[in-house]
């Protein structure tokens, strides 16, 4: 049971799940229209997805390498708007993305996960990362609240 939590943990990120008082402030950070695709990247349970599916009403993509949180997350799924994949964040393709959204360690989004997103993302793409800064890319914004980890938002 508790080799997926820490497989996961080991090759991006531990699962840990982000409140709703800081659910509404990225959907304040966010900016996406209905024919935007947003993917999350390690989406746990699935309530970023979800979050974003009905609050922007676009598609939302979650990707999850756990098989209990990624069961988790299709047992809550609400819309349509929203699709779970099972499987390795770095066997996907993320080209239809036009925001990913991520919380992964520095050490992994600063070696595999930039690389992938530069190849694959759209001129113009938007990445959200909560938490941690990617080291050769500069955000175009910080959102800092006191006492909370900070989300940056960069431009493709």
């Amino acid at each position: 049971m508790i080799l997926p939590f820490a497989l996961a943990g080991w090759l991006f990120a531990p699962w840990i799940p982000i409140k709703n008082s800081e659910l509404e402030r990225l959907g304040k950070v966010l900016k996406l229209k209905p024919t935007d695709t947003f993917y999350e990247l390690g989406c746990g349970d699935g309530r970023v997805v979800r979050f974003v599916a009905k609050k922007f009403g676009c598609k939302s993509v979650g990707i999850e390498l756990n098989p209990f949180l990624y069961a988790t997350s299709r047992l809550l799924q609400a819309s349509r708007r929203e699709r779970y994949v099972l499987g390795d964040l770095f066997a996907q393709d993320l080209s239809p993305a036009s925001c990913v959204y991520l919380y992964g360690l520095p050490r992994t989004i600063n070696k595999r996960v930039q690389a992938k997103l530069e190849t694959e993302l759209p001129v113009g793409a938007t990445v959200i990362s909560y938490g941690f800064l990617f080291q050769k890319w500069q955000p175009v914004k910080i959102d800092k609240a006191t006492g909370k980890l900070p989300i940056f938002v960069y431009q493709r």
